[in-house]
């Protein structure tokens, strides 16, 4: 499985100009498909210092997210992998309250389905 760190200035740029936004409960996700020959996704996770002010709570909520994404995205990643289709995601967690772990991951569910949708349906495809 091909996932790696969104960590390019640039293409952080273009998924939020470009990029389409789907919500879940106290998760939004940024998506866009990029124009490579590669199924390969590029995940990125976001806590807002304005939300969660301490630190060591927007780490603890990162590690969640990557976490549940890294847990549930084999169905989709094979989905892709067949389609050849490579994509670049952000998370952002919307929250001002720290979430447990089960609620972070039936939303992030719920955005998996969302962006399922979004890129295998007919009237989502760009």
């Amino acid at each position: 499985m091909l996932v790696k760190r969104l960590k390019s200035k640039k293409e952080i740029s273009r998924l939020f100009t470009a990029g389409k936004f789907l919500f879940a409960g106290n998760l939004k996700v940024k998506i866009r498909v990029l124009e490579k020959n590669e199924a390969v996704i590029f995940f990125g996770v976001s806590v807002p210092k304005r939300l969660i002010k301490k630190a060591v709570v927007r780490n603890l909520l990162k590690r969640r997210v990557r976490e549940a994404f890294r847990l549930e995205i084999k169905p989709l990643y094979k989905k892709l992998l067949d389609r050849n289709i490579p994509i670049s995601v952000l998370f952002i967690y919307s929250s001002s309250n720290a979430l447990p772990y089960p609620e972070i991951k039936k939303d992030l569910v719920l955005l998996l389905q969302k962006i399922e949708l979004h890129l295998f349906t007919a009237d989502g495809e760009d």
